[in-house]
């Protein structure tokens, strides 16, 4: 930049609005000088950042509309915040005209080399405000020494068949080199397993590779599972919980009427949602904790002591309330929570997990079928691959009732309850009855969907440190599969393989 005319002291911090004004008319001259030059520079680089902030902060465009006479009141000796602007319409242009494209462009050039593998993301949900379904499309790729997920674009739609998904997609992907494409990652409905059909059919038809499998997300089959085993029992405890959060929700007269019943120590439930897997436990734990109180509250509301809810939520608490088995119930649901929980949290990371999928989900499920299966059935399974080939419904591998292992806490429950008279035996072998049923659902489901079903995943244990240093050989023989898998789908030459090997 050419030498400015103007001395240092004109441009000290304290510039007035005079000098300001000054500086915008030199705009309508033919020729900007360097100062007009740096102070637009300034002033756009300070417009985009609070556009970025914006944007990473979650803020509305709304309340970006009297940020330049704040910056002005904040800073009034600052050149760039007397010319500062970017209220609703600018942070909003500036977002998605100006930043957005910009690293869409980045990461598009990143994309189009053409040695850069890249794994595709996808996921529909419905868009309440367009009225239609919405696919976001991510992709994740190597950056430096590290592997980053990124959105890349949305695109909508109608219909969500499996074709009117490819044609999308096909025209999401329009600037990939679509032979890059190393997996596709997805949830596990059965529309995107077709779709996962035809897409590995194009991709060999048109550059003869094949995607590596391993199976859908594994947080999504694995929570899946645990709904299934809900389901199975016929207990309505998610109903249950779901309707506790409710009845006290936004209705500060009942919650004055339970605190009152229960006195200052009264509890208030945790909200429960179906989807949030990582919070099933939390929520029934507080439930539990609360549940004398609310023996209490509902015992007053049928004496009469305080006003009938009279709400839908309330008789599905009360009908609840009567089951003499609800906190063995629960107690039993917790228990299992707890077996799936740590595995729904470690995966819900950006980390490479791979190595370690395929034994996390073999110690899982093997805590689970120790609660319902013969002990010399559980002797056999000494590998992922036997343990896959198990059937799980097979009544000839369960134990007896009475062995069920409902959990410590259920099982003290079961007895108190029996010796109180409060229950009979027959109750009781229906309870355990029903909780091998909510085992053996988990279980099922999980074979059938895991990923620990594909060969890649369980060879993938082979890059398990803690393996390469106690089983040399075995991860020798496991690599050498993964191998033969990349050459198949034609990611590694054959002739290359030796030298990987070394």
């Amino acid at each position: 930049m050419p030498k400015s005319t103007t001395s240092s002291k004109e441009v000290a911090p304290t510039v007035s609005h005079v000098q300001i004004d000054s500086l915008e008319s030199l705009s309508m001259t033919s020729k900007e000088t360097p100062l007009r030059l740096a102070v637009k520079t300034d002033v756009l680089s300070a417009e985009t950042l609070w556009a970025m902030k914006i944007c990473t902060s979650h803020y509305s465009h709304k309340s970006s509309e009297a940020s330049g006479d704040l910056f002005r009141r904040m800073f009034p000796d600052s050149v760039i915040a007397a010319t500062f602007k970017c209220g609703e319409d600018k942070s909003s242009y500036l977002i998605n005209h100006g930043i957005a494209p910009y690293f869409k462009s980045l990461l598009i050039e990143k994309m189009k080399s053409e040695s850069s593998p890249f794994v595709l993301l996808f996921d529909e949900s419905m868009n309440s405000k367009t009225q239609s379904k919405q696919m976001d499309v991510h992709v994740r790729v190597w950056v430096g020494e590290e592997v980053r997920t990124r959105y890349y674009q949305s695109e909508f739609m109608g219909h969500a068949t499996a074709e009117n998904m490819m044609s999308v997609l096909d025209t999401a992907t329009s600037d990939l080199h679509m032979q890059n494409i190393i997996q596709l990652s997805m949830d596990g409905p059965n529309v995107n397993w077709k779709f996962y059909d035809l897409f590995e059919s194009k991709l060999k038809k048109e550059y003869n590779k094949s995607l590596l499998n391993t199976g859908s997300c594994g947080l999504h089959v694995v929570h899946g599972s645990f709904k299934k085993g809900v389901e199975a029992t016929g207990w309505s405890i998610d109903e249950f919980l779901k309707n506790i959060h409710w009845l006290l929700k936004d209705t500060p007269a009942r919650r004055e009427d339970y605190v009152g019943i229960v006195g200052d120590v009264a509890v208030m439930p945790l909200h429960f949602c179906k989807t949030r897997w990582t919070e099933n436990v939390p929520v029934v734990e507080r439930t539990m904790e609360m549940l004398p109180q609310l023996l209490v509250y509902v015992k007053a509301v049928e004496e009469s002591k305080v006003a009938h809810p009279k709400t839908k939520s309330y008789e599905v608490v009360e009908d609840s309330c009567r089951d003499p088995l609800l906190e063995a119930k629960l107690s039993f649901y917790r228990c299992v929570g707890k077996d799936i929980q740590p595995f729904l949290t470690l995966y819900q990371t950006d980390k490479p997990m791979m190595p370690f999928l395929s034994s996390d989900l073999y110690d899982l499920l093997k805590r689970l079928m120790n609660r319902v299966m013969k002990f010399e059935v559980m002797l056999t399974i000494t590998n992922a691959v036997k343990l896959c080939n198990i059937n799980a419904s097979d009544v000839d591998n369960h134990l007896h009732y009475r062995k069920i292992d409902v959990g410590f806490s259920a099982d003290k429950l079961l007895r108190k309850l029996q010796q109180d008279k409060k229950i009979s035996e027959r109750q009781e072998m229906e309870f355990r009855q029903e909780a091998k049923s909510f085992i053996v659902a988990v279980v099922g489901n999980l074979l059938n969907k895991c990923p620990l079903q594909y060969p890649l995943v369980r060879n993938m244990a082979c890059l398990d440190a803690r393996k390469m240093a106690n089983a040399k050989e075995d991860c020798k023989c496991k690599f050498k599969r993964i191998l033969h898998i990349l050459v198949e789908s034609s990611r590694v030459r054959e002739d290359d393989c030796d030298e990987i090997i070394k």
